[in-house]
C-alpha cells in the first residue's frame, strides 16, 4: 500500500514541540491531523470563545482536505475534544453541524479533557490560563502525589521505595507555554520528589522520579498507525540514543532498577 505524507502550507503549521503531517493518505484513505481554532498567518488562537475556534478549526480541517482533493462530504469520522464541555458543547455541535449537509454527518465521537495544546478553550497562554485549569492540573499532580506519599509511608516499612512516572517536556524552561498548567503541575510533582527524599532519607525510603518521553505500545497508539510511524522514523532518525522509542517494558524496567537494593542509598 502507497503512504503519502501530506503538508499544506496554506494550514497551521506544526509547532517545534510537534512532530506530524497535515494528513496522511493510506492507499484510497485519508487520515487527518486534528486542528485546533489557529489563525494559520499568527499561529495563535483566535479571539473569541467556543464559537469562534470552532469555526476556524473548520476552516482549517477545511484548507487541509481541499488541498488533499477531498472535502467533508467524504468525511466518515471525527473525533471532538473539550476542555469545558458541559458549556461548549452545544455551541461547538451547533458551528459543526452548519458544515455539513443535513442527514449527511459523518460518525463522531466528543470527549471531555482537562487539556488541549495550544491552550485552546481554557488552556491558551500564562496570561489566560484560568485558576480552574490550574487547579485542575495540579490537583491530578503535585497533590496527588503529595497526598499519596502521605498516606502510603506509614504503612511503608523501612526499605520502601516511592516512584514518580512523570512527563514534563519544556516544564523546565518555560519553552512550550501551551503546557503552563501542566508543566507547572509536573514542576511541582518533581520538587516534592525531592523534598521527600529529603524528608524520608532517615527512614530508609528512596524517593525518585522516571520521566520517559513518548512511549510505543501506550496511548500513542491511538492517534493511529500513521501517527506511531511517524514517531518511530522520528526516533529512529537518531532523535534518541536507543534510535527508537522506549517501551511500557524500558520504564518498568527503569523502576525495577530504582527498586532493586543497590538502589538503596537516599543518594542514588
Amino acid at each position: 500500500m502507497d503512504i503519502e505524507f501530506l503538508t499544506n502550507a496554506d494550514a497551521p503549521p506544526p509547532p517545534p514541540t510537534a512532530a506530524y503531517s497535515h494528513a496522511v493518505r493510506a492507499g484510497d484513505f485519508l487520515f487527518v491531523t486534528g486542528q485546533l481554532g489557529v489563525n494559520p498567518k499568527t499561529g495563535t488562537l483566535v479571539s473569541g470563545g467556543a464559537a469562534e475556534q470552532t469555526r476556524q478549526t473548520m476552516k482549517n480541517l477545511e484548507t487541509v482536505l481541499r488541498g488533499a482533493g477531498t472535502s467533508f462530504e467524504r468525511a466518515v469520522m471525527v473525533r471532538i475534544y473539550l476542555v469545558n464541555f458541559a458549556a461548549d458543547y452545544p455551541i461547538v455541535n451547533a458551528v459543526y453541524a452548519g458544515y455539513f449537509k443535513p442527514g449527511r454527518f459523518p460518525a463522531r465521537t466528543t470527549v471531555g479533557v482537562t487539556n488541549l495544546a495550544l491552550g485552546s478553550r481554557s488552556w491558551r497562554s500564562i496570561s489566560s490560563c484560568g485558576a480552574d485549569s490550574g487547579r485542575s492540573a495540579m490537583d491530578s499532580q503535585a497533590k496527588a502525589f503529595l497526598v499519596g506519599v502521605r498516606e502510603a509511608v506509614d504503612l511503608m516499612p523501612k526499605g520502601g521505595r516511592i516512584v514518580a512516572v512523570t512527563y514534563a517536556p519544556g516544564g523546565q524552561r518555560g519553552t512550550w507555554q501551551p503546557w503552563v498548567a501542566m508543566g507547572s503541575a509536573k514542576a511541582g510533582l518533581e520538587s516534592l520528589v525531592r523534598y521527600f527524599a529529603v524528608a524520608l532519607a532517615p527512614r530508609g525510603i528512596t524517593v525518585n522520579s522516571v520521566s520517559p518521553g513518548l512511549t510505543d505500545d501506550s496511548v500513542l497508539q491511538s492517534f493511529g498507525d500513521a501517527a506511531v510511524d511517524i514517531a518511530r522514523k522520528w526516533h529512529g532518525s537518531g532523535w534518541t540514543p536507543m534510535g527508537r522509542m522506549g517501551t511500557p517494558a524500558d520504564i518498568g524496567n527503569a523502576v525495577a532498577l530504582l527498586c532493586s537494593p543497590p538502589a538503596g542509598s537516599p543518594a542514588s
